[in-house]
């Protein structure tokens, strides 16, 4: 059986009451908000850590995990506002 600190086993209890009671932000479903954080952080990651994002390819890589089809722009966007509070 895994062992999870408090903060561990808090965060997984968030995410997991988030997708279930299908939370969103400004009408985005907290799900597809986190799908699109895991895409940036394998983007950055695997591929092009010091490289600037490139909005396309993630796009793409969010659509093909199985996520929204969001324009490029459209993921700029709502990462900017998870990543530093801008809108």
């Amino acid at each position: 059986m895994e062992s999870f600190s408090g903060s561990q086993r808090r965060r997984r209890v968030q995410k997991e009451n988030a997708a279930v009671s299908g939370a969103n932000l400004f009408g985005i479903e907290a799900a597809s908000i986190q799908l699109l954080a895991e895409t940036v952080l394998d983007y950055v990651n695997v591929q092009h850590r010091f490289e600037p994002l490139k909005w396309d390819v993630i796009s793409r890589a969010l659509a093909n995990k199985g996520g929204p089809s969001w324009a490029p722009s459209s993921c700029q966007r709502v990462w900017k506002f998870i990543a530093y509070g801008e809108l």
